[in-house]
């Protein structure tokens, strides 16, 4: 009876705490036999993402215990809870069995007092007494929407997902019955989510899903909570562990860059050059310190939370220098982010950025803020379809209004027939964006300081165009500027010291008579 009370009350922790009961009874195969299962802290901060967050992406490196700390995971959900549906997919049928039978294995080997008993087993699925089943498969390339048909799951594990072919398709059939059932999971308190694990692969291609949706996690685009894992986070993980492992990928670079070092691999079609990419992937790696300013928007009539942004100040203003503002606006309802990108006007440095899900008077709020900060500088907001209203609420600010961008049409006679204001992305002007984006980098990469506009700038194929974009075309009005229209930068410049005391001067003496020929003179920075 003590025994029967002893194992009772085991059950319950384990039940309570899923860390608990991997370190104590699960088992893992090795060379020699079988031996305890103990976990490092990422693998620890992994399963307790999952259990607070629900749904996950993971970029990690090869061989560091990932898929085997989801497997354990499975057996703590499926032995102490009923009626639960895993799906595991991976990239090829020898994979999603060899990840179903690690799983099995471990059920095998807790103790007999603990252990569940089958009702069916067969290579890539498996029943359990109380009704939990495991379903392992690769995509079916004739029909990638067909995968998992007719499964209500529970929990879904996409393994290695940046190599599964045609797993857009494949995601696309089968995640609307299972938010369904994440739905009912979550009614009757069972654990339930989606973990996406993978080693990085390319930006576009077979690659392109997973990156998408990497960088869309980091933006907080969609609804996954990103996390990065390491080699070196792994304690086993030591210099001879490493060696060994370059050995395996026969000290081919490329490839320790990718499966060890987190790099994701530049394609044919990348639109920048290697070393720029090369460059970009240090700054997604090890980023720049920042500073940083969260914003919650409200809904003015009933409290709730239209969206959020983030301001991240990589350098702090300096009174001596001149700034290049550029803003693209979308809308508070769709996909993309209103952004705003802050450089440096004479080295091109960035210094500041906003990425934010807002609506048009919040991005106005925020226009003012950075220009009240940056003070020198000239602002060109993309006027493009949400744009446009943006910038007629713009021009009615006095102070806004003398620094933003304007085209200035006049006649043959010289005389201005039309100002606009705001920046306009036209046939004329992407390719000469793209231009000026491919030259900046490749100059010196090292002006980009921002984790999340590396990755965009990382997705760009040689049609500029990527995943996400929205940071990249307001980085890419400034270079622009920068390149091709450097007389609007001296002519927003304010005048320098020096020249502001001639025209003291001349102001204080008696030759206001002349007046009227410096009226036909063009100068920056001053009206009559």
């Amino acid at each position: 009876m003590q025994l029967n009370r002893k194992f009772a009350l085991e059950i319950i922790k384990c039940k309570l705490n899923p860390i608990y009961f991997i370190n104590n009874y699960v088992k893992i195969e090795e060379p020699g036999g079988f031996v305890p299962f103990t976990t490092y802290g990422a693998q620890q901060d992994l399963v307790n993402l999952i259990q607070n967050e629900h749904y996950v992406i993971v970029l990690k490196s090869r061989q560091i215990g990932i898929s085997t700390i989801i497997q354990a995971y499975i057996v703590w959900m499926m032995n102490f809870h009923a009626n639960v549906v895993v799906g595991v997919l991976s990239r090829d049928g020898s994979e999603s069995t060899d990840f179903a039978k690690k799983t099995m294995t471990m059920i095998e080997n807790l103790p007999k007092w603990m252990q569940p008993k089958f009702k069916k087993k067969t290579e890539q699925t498996f029943e359990l007494e109380n009704k939990s089943r495991l379903f392992a498969s690769q995509v079916n390339l004739a029909n990638p929407q067909s995968v998992f048909r007719g499964k209500t799951l529970t929990f879904l594990v996409i393994d290695e997902a940046a190599f599964v072919r045609e797993i857009k398709k494949a995601y696309s059939g089968f995640i609307p019955a299972t938010l369904r059932a994440h739905q009912v999971a979550e009614q009757k308190q069972i654990p339930y989510g989606i973990a996406i694990l993978s080693t990085p692969n390319m930006t576009t291609g077979i690659g392109e899903w997973y990156y998408k949706m990497w960088v869309g996690a980091l933006k907080g685009h969609n609804i996954y909570k990103p996390m990065k894992i390491h080699y070196s986070q792994a304690p086993f993980a030591d210099e001879e562990w490493l060696e060994k492992q370059k050995k395996l990928l026969n000290h081919d670079q490329t490839a320790i860059d990718q499966e060890l070092e987190l790099k994701f691999i530049a394609s044919s079609d990348a639109f920048l050059e290697p070393e720029s990419y090369s460059y970009l992937q240090e700054i997604v790696n090890n980023p720049v310190d920042r500073e940083t300013l969260d914003r919650t928007y409200f809904n003015e009539r009933d409290g709730s939370i239209i969206g959020l942004g983030t301001w991240s100040f990589f350098k702090q203003p300096d009174p001596n220098k001149f700034y290049l503002i550029g803003v693209d606006i979308a809308s508070s309802h769709g996909k993309c982010n209103s952004t705003i990108e802050v450089f440096e006007e004479d080295t091109l440095e960035q210094v500041a950025e906003y990425s934010g899900k807002c609506r048009i008077n919040d991005v106005q709020d925020e226009i003012k803020f950075i220009c009240s900060k940056y003070k020198n500088c000239l602002l060109a907001p993309e006027v493009n379809s949400y744009g446009e209203k943006l910038v007629e609420d713009l021009e009615k600010d006095d102070e806004i209004y003398d620094i933003l961008y304007k085209t200035i049409k006049t006649n043959n006679k010289g005389k201005v027939t039309s100002v606009r204001c705001g920046f306009e992305t036209n046939s004329k002007t992407k390719p000469k964006i793209a231009e000026a984006v491919f030259w900046t980098l490749k100059e010196d990469p090292s002006r980009i300081k921002s984790e999340k506009l590396a990755l965009e700038l990382m997705g760009l194929n040689k049609l500029f165009r990527g995943p996400e974009t929205d940071l990249v075309m307001a980085s890419g009005i400034c270079f622009y500027i920068k390149r091709f229209e450097s007389n609007k930068i001296e002519t927003s410049k304010p005048l320098a010291e020096e020249d502001k005391n001639f025209f003291d001067d001349f102001f204080l003496s008696d030759n206001k008579h002349e007046i009227d020929t410096m009226q036909e003179i063009f100068i920056p920075g001053l009206s009559f």
